[in-house]
């Protein structure tokens, strides 16, 4: 009788494992990764390079380095669904020498595209992506900061639009004069589109001074914001203009609501 017990039980863990096994799997549990893949290797003209197929990835790297001159360069990340239709999915870096180029999205192909490409020098691009995210790197990358203008003539007007990276405002604007210069002006407005824009710095007068200046920018959600540079009267000095995008703080507040048990309850009859 024992004999059979034990068989009967044996062939019930037997037939109950391989269900049970198949009931526990949730997925990969491991990131999956992809890469590094060369996408663009020593080009020398605007293009875009071959596709690749992800597989689940939802966070895109691409880190780029140039050889020669390189005198302007623009390079970014895109991503489509069919091929054909392709969205700009990441910042337009612009940095000359080497940066890195950060993208969070979840779609079936993507590409580099470098959409300026000048000076003669060469450009490569490498790509890597994972199903896992750790948050775009910081450092020695310039993922947040939009080049406007660099050595541009300061005695000229100029309206910079272009669209902040997370859709938000928040952050500073750079200037930098060659040279003292009096009386110009910077002002930005931020806004859904090019046609709802609000202002978010009213006309801030910089200093007369060759050395960086900093004027802050408030926080409110935008795909657009505009800088404004009035230009003084004639001057032979040049200006950069730098915006410096930065992670909108987070506030957290607090539920006054009281606590449940803090109100009056039913009343329980006592045991008898």
């Amino acid at each position: 009788m024992r004999k059979i017990l034990v068989a009967f039980l044996l062939g019930i863990l037997i037939a109950l494992g391989p269900a049970g096994s198949r009931a526990q799997f949730r997925g990969y549990v491991s990131p999956q990764t992809l890469g590094p893949i060369t996408l663009l290797t020593g080009v020398t003209t605007p293009q875009a390079s071959a596709s690749v197929p992800c597989r689940g990835q939802t966070s895109h790297y691409l880190i780029y380095s140039t050889t020669g001159t390189i005198t302007a360069l623009s390079i970014q990340l895109e991503g489509s669904i069919d091929g054909t239709n392709w969205l700009k999915i990441s910042d337009a870096i612009t940095n000359t020498v080497s940066a890195a180029v950060f993208a969070q999205a979840y779609l079936p192909l993507i590409r580099a595209r470098a959409t300026i490409l000048e000076g003669g020098g060469a450009l490569t691009a490498t790509y890597t992506a994972s199903s896992v995210s750790a948050g775009p790197p910081y450092g020695i990358f310039s993922l947040n900061n939009t080049t406007l203008a660099v050595a541009k003539p300061a005695d000229t007007n100029k309206v910079y639009t272009f669209s902040p990276p997370g859709g938000n405002s928040f952050g500073n604007v750079l200037i930098k004069f060659s040279a003292a210069v009096t009386g110009a002006t910077i002002a930005v407005a931020a806004g859904p589109d090019v046609n709802h824009l609000a202002p978010v710095l009213l006309p801030f007068t910089l200093a007369p001074v060759a050395t960086i200046q900093l004027a802050p920018i408030a926080g409110v959600p935008a795909n657009i914001v505009q800088v404004t540079y009035t230009a003084p009267g004639p001057t032979a000095a040049t200006v950069d203009v730098i915006h410096q995008a930065q992670d909108m703080p987070v506030v957290q507040t607090l539920n006054r609501e009281p606590l449940a048990l803090s109100r009056p309850g039913p009343r329980v009859a006592p045991f008898e």
